[in-house]
């Protein structure tokens, strides 16, 4: 496979996951008050793109490296540990915020 048919390929697979939408989606209304002004909220958009572009580069740079896929393979499950309990985390502060909104 080319590097640029990965990539399409990466791109599409991560705009269709409804997932990852919902979760950035989350993260944006969550955090971006509602007074902030388009431009504001443009240059948010920017930045977690860049963010998440970024991000996704550093895996699969880590990923393509034999030694390094490896380790990442051996410690996947706590990999996926730690990141279900940052989302628990992330899910808490924000029903936290939006109970004591109500009350």
């Amino acid at each position: 496979m080319t590097t640029g048919r990965a990539w399409r390929l990466g791109v599409a697979t991560n705009l269709s996951n409804p997932k990852a939408l919902v979760f950035f989606g989350a993260v944006f209304a969550g955090f971006v008050p509602p007074e902030t002004s388009w431009a504001a909220r443009g240059v948010v958009l920017a930045m977690m793109l860049v963010t998440g572009v970024a991000w996704f580069m550093f895996v699969a740079y880590l990923v393509s490296v034999p030694a390094l896929s490896r380790r990442l393979q051996a410690a996947g499950a706590w990999i996926d540990i730690v990141a279900g309990a940052v989302f628990l985390g992330i899910a808490a502060v924000l029903l936290v915020e939006g109970v004591s909104r109500l009350v």
